[in-house]
């Protein structure tokens, strides 16, 4: 039989015989009577003691009778079947991202005829820019994502707990993967297509009319799902649909050395896969800022089509030496869209194309400018100014980035004072749709309101989801 036993904690420099001792002390049995598989492996640092340890979780084989009913059995994935839905004329999904190809390829999978309408000409293209990241937080549950992980990037997927690192290099090559499986069940891909409008009968979808380039053109299918963040106007307003307010996020970066984290968190076990958390921290007004921390693996970069006009991104660089930690902050701009425009135009410069502004983490909890950078040399490779953020954020963001970060330091105790913040990139994620009833079965729309852009587990999780929505199931 196989069992799972975990929450098991481990110095960082534990050794195999010692994991085999803990391994037997725990179920009772002989040294010699079984095997053991690691599934699960993080370091924990705890803010009271000011040490860390390693969690693991294995897989432990053996004939041997285990006493400790509390300990559960190691549970197989089960194949997913879902109840066969007539689609003579296919399906059309919309939508430029991994997201939307990863719903068409898990449909196309079930034996349907797809056909992926994407507005860019190179799918996923910022995505590709960016690369992307694999982190499990759990050692059970997902098994499913991780089984079709590992059909497209075998061992690159490692043990649940590691923070795994792709590089856009590696990222593309991931969605070309994808893409050729997709074609191989006969789906179709447009590109540089845009959904205008539809023709409905009865209750009934008759026609889809789309452009690629200026040529209109019109098909017939089933069900549409929309995937495509509710970008395409026209045909949501064909169908009379309605959506809700939008939320406006300012994200910020804090960039901290390497050095500081692996002498504090991993006493100089720097081998370590790297210490990764994701929280929300709720401010005293009540806004919550978003926090995930640290990045080892990654820089910033300027992704915007138009150099001048900076966006700065999350870069993985997972072939870099390592010598930057980034934290990623999402707050909320409460105060609406004008001061959202406003907080991204004050962060420009005419004179300074491509800069972003730059200030020092303790300069900014003291609410002081900075008239100098230590020795934390930011990865943005277009070049930083110095600014005060407390003068070019909405207030409620500033106060509340502030107030998030006091808390946040006792757990992150190597934000020095040389750390720096910089940023500032704009995210809007779209309020909800609501599709008329009358062809609420026909058209599906599934929108991604997270911001978690490169967090694969996060988007295998999502496409599940709507998969399961898609064919009238719950998981």
């Amino acid at each position: 039989m196989r069992y799972l036993l975990e929450g098991i904690r481990l110095p960082l420099n534990v050794d195999e015989a010692k994991i085999k001792q803990t391994v037997r002390e725990h179920l009772g049995i002989g040294l010699r009577s079984f095997r053991y598989e690691t599934i699960f492996k993080k370091v924990v640092y705890e803010p009271l003691t000011k040490k860390a340890h390693l969690e693991f979780a294995f897989a432990v084989e053996t004939s041997a009778y285990i006493k400790d009913t509390s300990i559960n059995f190691v549970t197989e994935l089960e194949q997913e079947h879902y109840a066969k839905l007539a689609l003579p004329n296919g399906v059309a999904v919309v939508g430029d991202d991994l997201k939307a190809l990863l719903i068409a390829y898990l449909i196309s999978k079930e034996g349907y005829h797809v056909t992926l309408f994407t507005s860019d000409s190179v799918l996923a293209r910022k995505q590709r820019q960016q690369g992307a990241y694999i982190h499990f937080s759990s050692c059970k549950g997902k098994e499913a994502i991780e089984d079709l992980l590992i059909s497209f990037l075998g061992e690159k997927v490692g043990l649940k707990g590691d923070l795994v690192p792709l590089s856009p290099v590696e990222f593309s090559s991931f969605v070309d993967r994808i893409i050729g499986e997709f074609t191989k069940n006969g789906g179709d891909l447009v590109h540089g297509a845009t959904l205008v409008g539809s023709k409905l009968f009865l209750g009934r979808l008759k026609k889809v009319f789309y452009k690629v380039g200026e040529e209109q053109k019109e098909a017939k299918f089933d069900r549409i799902v929309m995937v495509d963040q509710g970008k395409s106007g026209s045909f949501y307003n064909s169908i009379k649909a309605k959506k809700t307010k939008s939320r406006y996020l300012l994200r910020l970066y804090i960039e901290s050395r390497q050095k500081d984290a692996e002498s504090v968190i991993y006493n100089d076990y720097s081998h370590l896969p790297a210490f990764y958390e994701s929280k929300v921290v709720s401010a005293k007004s009540g806004n919550n800022i978003r926090i995930r921390y640290p990045f080892a693996c990654a820089s910033l970069a300027n992704l915007s089509n138009i150099p001048v006009s900076p966006e700065p991104n999350l870069v993985m660089i997972p072939d870099r030496r390592r010598l930057i930690n980034i934290m990623v902050l999402d707050a909320d701009v409460t105060s609406g869209e004008d001061n959202y425009r406003s907080a991204l135009s004050c962060c420009k410069r005419i004179n300074l194309p491509g800069s972003i502004p730059c200030q020092k983490v303790s300069d900014f909890l003291l609410r002081k400018e900075s008239f100098r950078l230590g020795n934390v040399k930011t990865t943005y490779s277009a070049g930083v100014y110095l600014d005060n953020f407390h003068s070019l954020l909405p207030v409620e963001v500033s106060d509340a980035v502030q107030s998030a970060l006091l808390k946040v330091r006792s757990e992150c105790p190597y934000l020095s004072s040389d750390a720096i913040l910089t940023g500032v990139e704009g995210k809007v994620i779209p309020g909800e749709v609501y599709i008329p009833e009358k062809v609420s079965n026909i058209v599906k729309a599934y929108w991604n309101r997270s911001c978690e852009d490169l967090d694969l587990v996060h988007i295998v999780a999502f496409a599940f989801t709507s998969l399961d929505d898609f064919f009238g199931k719950v998981r």
